[in-house]
This record gives C-alpha cells, structure tokens and sequence, in this order.
C-alpha cells in the first residue's frame, strides 16, 4: 500500500521486527549551511568527516541529546535555503509528540487521526517529525502558514490514502517522505514529482528469498545482493522511482532493472515506464542508512541535502519570538 513504512515491509517479509539504529545528532552549532551533493555520493558534515548532519554512535548511554532551542533565523535558512533549481533533501531526527505539542498543532485532522492510530511511541515519533518537516518546508517556500496546508492524498483506489500532494496550489514542488530507525527525510523538487526513500541495515533472515520479489528477471540472472546493503541499496533506489510515479508499492518493483548495487545508479529497463526518462541517485544520510531519491527529466539535478532538525526545533523558537 502506498505510504506503508517499508521497515515494516521488509520486517514483515523477513520474519522479524526492524531495529532502530541509535545514532546521535551533531549539534546545531557546528553544522554548517545547507551541503551541496553530488549524486551518487554522500556529503560529509563540517569537523567530523561524518555525512552532514549526523554525529557518530552514541554508544550504550543511547543517542545525544537534540538541542532545546534552535534560532529562528537558522531554522528559517534551513527551511529556504534551497534554490529551485535543486532537489532538496531535509534530514532530521523522530520527535515524540507529548513532548511537542507546537508541532502537533501543525497536522490537520487526517493527520493526527493516523498518528493515534499508530500503537508504537516510535512510529508515532517518526510520522510527526516527517509531517510535521513536511509543512514547515513547503509552508516557508510558498509563503503559508505551515497549518494552512492543505492536502490531497486520493490513491488510485479512490480512497485518502495514497501519496499526499498539495492541494489548490498551482505549481506546487513535488515532494516525498520517509523514514527508517532513526532518521526522517523530506525531498521537495520544483520540477515535478519526487520519490525518497531511506533503509537502516540490519540482520533480514532471507534476502535471497525477498531478491526473487524485488529483481527483475534480468537481475535474477546476476550474481544476487551479496549482502544486506547491497540488497538495502537496490531496495531504496527502487522504491524511490516508484514513489516518484505516486504509486509506490502498488506496483511491482520487478518491472525495474537497475544497475547493480556497486555501480552508479542508472535505470537500465523499466516496464511500463512513464514517458520521461527518470534520474537516480545514491544517499547516505547516516552510517548504515542506505538512501536514495529519484525523479523524472533529462538530466540528475543537484541535490542539496539541509538541516531538518533545526527546521523542527526552530518552529518552537518562532513562536516565542
């Protein structure tokens, strides 16, 4: 089903639940502005040789702690400070919602409906920080109040629950959400649809087994995923192209051939495809967290990947200010 967190997803297929990595933030004050990527690399963060934004493990005493406070200011460059020339992709970090009513007061009714509905603190946590990152970027680059949004989420099947697109906004960015462990993402593209999409590596019992469902026939004929990553890598970029069409899941990801796993990404047969040529490429927002994001055109456009963490916790600021 579109929309379905694909931890859950994999989980399900491989027989056991997915873990969350615990991976700690890099503090607000060493970040630097938003990073510029090239595709099919991960851009490292400022002082640490770590990817932009991410801190190293935080080991046995679990992640490091996200600052209170963030300034306006930073939050507002974070949430803009991507041209329209560039896909855009925030990174950020679950936030439980007793602990932030000011973002929760951001989602509509249909929103906070599905966030009740989610039994799990942490799937509670991750659909807050995603929607929540969703409306505050894409309300700063329209001029709206991120609670003014509005959303139009028909899937295919007539009901409300497929790949959300804004409503009454001619021109609108296209844009994507996802999230996995303990990242999520927002990608948001003036040129047209969007597709993100990030996995945590983790133990999955028969890769070999989920490989039959998720190759096609001519990547059946190659040597198989030879492990995890590389299974998680073709996984990601898939399901990024097949965000970018607005059906997701709902339609087999063994009409795709790709590239391998340890190869730029390049669509190489698409059944079925849609009429422009689609682009692809490779992220690693964290260690152990393959992604990718992907769209249609001629051409990859520069990807610029941007604070979402202090997009979030700068809201709180604005408000006192």
């Amino acid at each position: 089903m579109p929309g379905e967190p694909l931890t859950e997803h994999l989980a399900t297929a491989a027989g056991r639940p997915g873990g969350i990595l615990q991976a700690g933030t890099l503090p607000a004050r060493l970040r630097g502005p938003p990073q510029q990527l090239t595709p099919g690399s991960a851009q490292r963060g400022p002082l640490t040789g770590r990817p932009a934004g991410v801190a190293a493990s935080s080991g046995p005493g679990g992640p490091a702690p996200i600052r209170d406070h963030i300034p306006a200011d930073r939050a507002a460059c974070q949430a803009g400070g991507v041209s329209n020339t560039e896909c855009g992709v925030w990174w950020a970090r679950p936030l439980p919602p007793d602990g932030h009513p000011d973002l929760l007061a951001l989602l509509d009714r249909h929103e906070r409906t599905r966030l009740q509905k989610l039994r799990r603190p942490d799937d509670r946590a991750r659909y807050l920080a995603a929607h929540a990152l969703a409306r505050l970027v894409l309300g700063h680059r329209l001029g709206v109040h991120p609670a003014g949004l509005r959303f139009d989420r028909t899937c295919r099947c007539g009901q409300q629950h497929g790949k959300p697109r804004l409503a009454e906004e001619p021109g609108a960015p296209g844009f994507s959400l996802t999230h996995s462990g303990d990242l999520v993402g927002l990608a948001v593209s003036d040129d047209g649809p969007v597709g993100l999409d990030v996995e945590h590596v983790r133990p999955l019992t028969d890769v070999a087994g989920m490989a039959t469902h998720v190759c096609s026939p001519a990547e059946l004929a190659r040597p198989l995923p030879a492990d995890t990553a590389a299974f998680l890598t073709t996984w990601t970029r898939k399901e990024a192209l097949l965000k970018a069409t607005g059906e997701g899941l709902a339609r087999p990801m063994a009409t795709i051939t790709l590239s391998p796993a340890g190869s730029p990404p390049r669509v190489e047969e698409w059944a079925d495809a849609p009429a422009e040529p689609a682009w692809l490429a490779d992220l690693l927002p964290a260690p152990g967290h393959p992604g990718a994001v992907a769209g249609f055109g001629p051409r990859t456009p520069p990807i610029r990947t941007a604070d979402g963490d202090a997009v979030l916790l700068g809201w709180r600021e604005r408000l006192r200010s």
